[in-house]
Parts: structure tokens; sequence; C-alpha cells
């Protein structure tokens, strides 16, 4: 998502301390929102709680890297920074309530440039839970450059932050109250380039959260972004008999499912929580429904 930039005040950097104002730095205030294409007005995510920004020259050649780890995002919040010159600057940031579950590649400030930015999630053991994450940039104000004779100038820079991360609540009906059963999924999705788009990474296994009620099984787990035709896949498991009883793409078979309902009242640009319920009777898949969306009501038959 692209920000937006405001004149804002001339403070700090006056003739008193200045002879020449040309030398005096330029300054930027930095602002984050959320707001989809669903959203009439901006919101401010209370997960967003630490941002990382990383400021790239006209070159592409990092300038400098701020960072507050202590944010109570509103309209009213702004990191101030001081650069040399900001003119032809592009600025990405990554925002979100815990940015140590992620790993920056590293920088080194006059050598790195922005297309050798990486964020990749962190696989610690059995930890493959990402937390809250966002991801923006913004060009510099289009008069970045003209104030050198004014003293310090601020700008504000306002990051339209796109959501990086998505909760999906699976619930399965209809499963022998004998048996234990496991979900995993399986995707590549764990790394990002300075523009937030997907970077060659290898496939591995999201574990989430299980609990099961008799014939009923809820899994409750966190992915990183998703697209269609990414192959997500979706595996249930019986540990009892070790057979893998149902597999899916979570979203071309499952979340963005056409063929039977037509297009889903919902988009993946704007949403990011999906209650999946699977029902099983007689080893066959007879209803799929994603955020009381029908999207399956004829048997499927289950491999047992």
């Amino acid at each position: 998502m692209v920000g937006m930039a405001i004149l804002s005040v001339i403070a700090g950097c006056n003739s008193a301390i200045y002879d020449d104002l040309s030398e005096c730095p330029q300054g930027i205030d930095f602002k984050f929102y959320r707001q989809t294409p669903c959203e009439s007005h901006p919101t401010y995510p209370s997960e967003f709680k630490q941002v990382k920004i990383f400021a790239f020259d006209g070159d592409g050649v990092l300038a400098g890297e701020f960072t507050d780890e202590h944010i109570n995002l509103s309209a009213d919040y702004q990191l101030s920074v001081l650069l040399p010159h900001i003119e032809n600057f592009t600025f990405v940031a990554w925002g979100g309530e815990h940015l140590e579950d992620y790993r920056f590649s590293s920088f080194e400030k006059g050598k790195t440039r922005k297309e050798d930015m990486l964020l990749s999630l962190l696989h610690e053991g059995e930890k493959r839970k990402p937390s809250p994450l966002y991801w923006g940039t913004c060009k510099a104000p289009a008069n970045a450059g003209i104030h050198e004779n004014e003293g310090t100038v601020y700008e504000t820079v306002a990051f339209h932050m796109e959501e990086m991360t998505n909760r999906v609540r699976l619930t399965v009906k209809g499963l022998s109250k004998s048996d234990s059963y496991a979900v995993l999924v399986t995707d590549d999705n764990d790394r990002y380039n300075f523009a937030g788009n997907f970077s060659p990474s290898t496939p591995f296994d999201y574990i989430p959260v299980l609990q099961k009620e008799n014939t009923v099984l809820h899994a409750n787990f966190t992915l990183m972004k998703i697209a269609e035709k990414q192959d997500i896949q979706l595996s249930i498991i019986n540990t009892t008999t070790g057979k893998t009883i149902y597999t899916a793409d979570l979203v071309d078979d499952l979340i963005m499912y056409r063929s039977e309902s037509g297009e889903p009242p919902y988009s993946l640009t704007c949403t990011h929580d999906f209650e999946i319920v699977l029902t099983i009777e007689n080893h066959a898949l007879v209803r799929a429904v994603v955020n009381d969306w029908n999207i399956i009501s004829r048997p499927v038959e289950l491999d047992t």
C-alpha cells in the first residue's frame, strides 16, 4: 500500500545555528493507518505496537533505519526523525505486535539496496505461529528538497499499512469419537521482499492449536499472507489409523471456492479472519461453510 505525504511545520534548525540553511537536516513525521478497500475510514489496529522503517535514497540504497517498540497507535501518533535530505526517497515500514517473531536480512547503511531486503518468519522448534504483521511503503513528498534554504522542514508521511497475517478457525464435525486427529497447513509463504511480495522459500507446516470434543475437532492457526493459486495444502490426519482423511487447497478449494455458490461475499484483501466448518457423514464431506457462506453441500468422498 502506498501512503501519502503532507507538509507540516518548520522547526529545529534556523539561522541562529546554521549560517547556511541548506546544511539543515530535513524532518519526517511518520504516521500509520490501515484502510482496506472495504473500509470507509482509516483504522488504527491495537496490535500495531512496534515498527521498523527503512529509508532508501533515490538510488535505492539504504540511508537510514528507524524503530519504535512502544506504540499506542492512534490518529495522533507520529514518529519524528531527521535525515540529511529526503528528495526522491522511498520508505518501507514493517509493523506489528512482536517483530522479534521475524528475521530481517542484514542491512548496512550506504550499501544495502532495497532489492536486497527480506523479511522472514522465524521457525523456532515447533513454534510456527506468526504474530500480527503489517507492511507499507511511501515515497518522499513531491516537494521534498525545495525547502533547503528554510531550515529544517518537517513533512508528514502517512503509511497505508497492509495486513500480512490471517487467522483461521477450523471446525470439523462427524469424526470418530474414539480416534485422534492432527491438522496441518503446508505452504512456502514465510518470506517477503521490500514490496511486500512473496519471495522464494521452502514449504513448511503450520501447526495449529487443537481441541477435540467428542466427534468435533477445533483447529486454530495464524497464517502469513495468502493468495489464490498459491497451493496452500490443508491436511486432516487420523493419527490413530495413520491415514490422511482429507486434503484440499485451503484457498482455492475452500476460502475462495466459486464453482457452486458464485463469487464469495468477501475478499482476501479485506478479510483476514476465517471461520471454516466442515461436516462429515459416512466418511464423506457433505458440507463446507466459510464465514457463514455455504460453499459445498454435496457428498465428497474422503479417504478413510
